[in-house]
């Protein structure tokens, strides 16, 4: 899924996710759907290489044998484990948007280095839970964003939850609220290093003081993001890639 470049700049492999785990000097055949992609989107063709990864943190450069469209086969060579995931596991549990703008979401989130998504209804909702169709669709969303970025593991998509169900866990907890202005996310993730983390974003109507209270006595911090109000798209890939930065996880070494 990588993109093309300009004379002269090194363009990386096409990255595929797939459900076999690879292993060095075997042969592997794709599915039917990343085959057609390979041979007819993007006209690979025998003796091209790409890089395949199955979630589990490593990838294989893999030398194609067969173009067939419903049947790639490859060659895997020798894989690796680069270092490329966040140290810290951080949730993003947002509140389900329409369509695109979820979507826009699952994506970016996944492209920044969220371990899981989340998403929830509650008292502002105004998009319906998902059905099975769409949690496919955000399922391939968060897929294609992965061989894209990079990533050797694809995000988990969590069930849906209601707020009550999002403060449920163990992890530390940090909810975005647009009304707060004393405490701050730089303040909140102090001492947060190696841990498990999430982060909750509203709906489009923003979460009600009830719900920061609800937040409080669950025991998660509640934190604005400073004093502009931020669309509930904007504030969820913010929050993220604020906190990935402030984790040390944006500087850029590998």
């Amino acid at each position: 899924m990588g993109g093309g470049g300009g004379p002269g700049e090194v363009v990386s492999p096409h990255r595929f996710f797939v459900t076999e785990h690879p292993a060095s000097g075997e042969t592997l055949t794709l599915s039917a759907n990343t085959s057609r992609q390979i041979a007819r989107a993007l006209r690979l063709r025998v003796g091209d290489t790409i890089v395949v990864f199955d979630g589990s943190g490593g990838e294989w450069p893999a030398e194609i044998q067969s173009a067939d469209p419903n049947a790639v086969s490859l060659l895997v060579g020798a894989g690796e484990e680069p270092e490329r995931e966040s140290a810290t596991r951080v949730t993003l549990s947002q509140a389900v948007l329409k369509s695109d703008n979820f979507e826009l979401v699952l994506q970016k989130a996944t492209e920044l280095g969220v371990a899981a998504i989340q998403p929830f209804t509650c008292e502002r909702s105004v998009a319906r839970s998902a059905s099975a169709f769409r949690r496919e669709r955000w399922q391939r969303i968060i897929r294609e964003a992965a061989e894209q970025s990079g990533r050797t593991i694809v995000p988990e998509l969590l069930e849906e939850a209601d707020l009550a169900g999002v403060f449920a866990t163990p992890d530390r907890t940090i909810m975005l609220w647009e009304e707060e202005r004393s405490h701050s996310l730089g303040e909140a993730l102090q001492g947060v290093s190696g841990e498990s983390l999430k982060l909750i974003v509203g709906p489009v109507g923003g979460f009600s003081a009830a719900a920061a209270d609800s937040a409080r006595a669950a025991g998660a911090a509640v934190v604005g993001l400073g004093p502009r109000i931020l669309r509930a798209e904007t504030a969820g890939i913010t929050a993220v890639a604020l906190a990935l930065y402030e984790l040390g996880e944006m500087s850029g070494s590998t």
